[in-house]
């Protein structure tokens, strides 16, 4: 796959539901309390307002993250396992990241340390400078919420994997939230 362009991340459309969907399914394992109906009717909720943002490889939906303006909150991220280790996951999280003002605090609920299912998970959040905060149980399964302010610009270690400029914060065109 490393010869393969990637799209995106770009706002979902009704067609990426499906393959979103499909997606998550498959990964279940990694999402307690998933259920495919619930997940595609709030993916479906978030296409107007641009909530929901999905990355290709090829032809290949290679990964889907959705969160809240509102809230200000990472609802969900995956990356296909074929696609893994090739900075989707970063372009992601940054394309989300730029919609808001620098030092606008996100959070996002993972697992706790030390659990298997979350080094992927804590080491990528961690990667953009979020911290623990408090334990939470969702769905039954121990958790914790990570927060962390958007920066004024990416560390070099992103920037490298976004293939932007040195000094260079964005990634995309989009208008940041307000």
């Amino acid at each position: 796959m490393d010869a393969m362009e990637w799209t995106g991340p770009v706002p979902a459309e009704p067609w990426d539901v499906p393959a979103a969907a499909d997606l998550a399914q498959r990964l279940r394992d990694h999402f307690p309390g998933f259920v495919r109906e619930e997940f595609t009717e709030q993916m479906t909720a978030r296409l107007p307002s641009g909530e929901a943002l999905v990355i290709r490889r090829g032809t290949t939906l290679a990964g889907c993250i959705i969160f809240s303006r509102e809230r200000r909150e990472i609802d969900f991220l995956a990356v296909d396992p074929a696609c893994r280790r090739a900075g989707a996951a970063i372009r992601l999280l940054a394309a989300v990241m730029d919609r808001f003002p620098a030092g606008t605090e996100l959070s996002v609920v993972t697992y706790r340390a030390g659990d298997p299912l979350g080094i992927a998970a804590r080491r990528l959040y961690g990667k953009f400078g979020f911290r623990p905060g408090k334990l939470v149980t969702a769905f039954d399964y121990p958790c914790q919420v990570l927060t962390g302010p958007v920066p004024e610009r990416f560390p070099e270690e992103i920037l490298e994997v976004l293939g932007t400029n040195p000094g260079e914060k964005h990634l995309t065109t989009q208008e940041e939230c307000v």
